[in-house]
């Protein structure tokens, strides 16, 4: 993670003053940096190009407009012949493409015994490709392990620019904050390309409950997540009891983070 902050504080550095900076595109391009060094350990540069993120951006849109409109409104639209159109109807095919590439380079290496294990740091990816279930010995399919690696590229990236942004912007508007929290990062920082151990940024007080208190606030992923009631939820046949309230099986169950998280 050390390289792609380093490469997104001399970029920011480069055009401060000149120009004004989207901190959501910008995070997200960081966390893509992020994200594929750690599942791949692959360098993909999306600091340094700026649009390599467009298609993980427009994965979450598309799968929203196939939920609300029906299949023969989807195949409409993938037809209307504008540029950003392509580029969120291709979002899918983009990514599986880049996924397939990276497990099939991966797998190349591991035949060939040519695969760097010599790293303490182990990418996801090589760690799926040499996964043994327990129970079966078998190894993990190629579905299951694209399905993962996709997975992790679209929600990490997508929820971590997003509560970045709202960190900045929060900042923004509290400069008593702002103060405190530079304070004490300068001093435990004082080389701004110098990044201190993690065990150093874990001990700051104030940025930790910064933090916390953001990641409580501007939750990434405020909406509810539904559960469903089972038949039995013991050995008894006993219903799922709540706070004293028996609840049917079959009851949906969902807690609001939003506002529960502002009561």
């Amino acid at each position: 993670m050390r390289e792609p902050m380093i490469k997104l504080a001399n970029n920011v550095a480069k055009i401060a003053g000149i120009t004004s900076i989207g901190c959501l595109t910008l995070f997200q391009n960081l966390m893509v940096d992020v994200l594929v060094s750690v599942s791949y350990g692959y360098l993909i540069h999306a600091v340094k190009k700026w649009a390599t993120t467009t298609a993980i951006s427009n994965f979450p849109n598309r799968g929203i407009l196939r939920s609300i409109a029906p299949t023969w409104a989807c195949n409409l639209v993938y037809r209307i012949p504008v540029g950003s159109w392509y580029q969120l109807c291709g979002s899918v095919n983009i990514m599986a493409e880049f996924v397939r590439e990276r497990v099939y380079q991966a797998c190349t290496k591991m035949k060939t015994g040519k695969l760097d294990e010599s790293s303490e740091i182990i990418p996801l990816l090589h760690r799926l490709l040499k996964y043994r279930f327990s129970s079966t010995g078998q190894m993990t399919s190629d579905h299951d392990i694209r399905s993962e690696a996709t997975g992790h590229m679209i929600a990490g990236s997508n929820t971590s620019s997003i509560l970045l942004s709202y960190f900045l912007w929060e900042l923004s508007r509290r400069p008593d904050i702002a103060v405190k929290l530079q304070a004490e990062l300068d001093e435990a920082m004082p080389n701004a390309h110098v990044i201190p151990d993690i065990s150093v940024l874990s001990s700051l007080p104030y940025l930790n409950a910064f933090i916390k208190d953001g990641l409580r606030i501007y939750s990434a992923a405020p909406s509810p997540l539904e559960c469903v009631v089972p038949q039995t939820t013991s050995k008894t046949g006993e219903g799922f009891d709540l706070m004293g309230f028996e609840l049917p099986a079959g009851t949906i169950v969902a807690t609001q983070a939003w506002s529960m998280h502002r009561k």
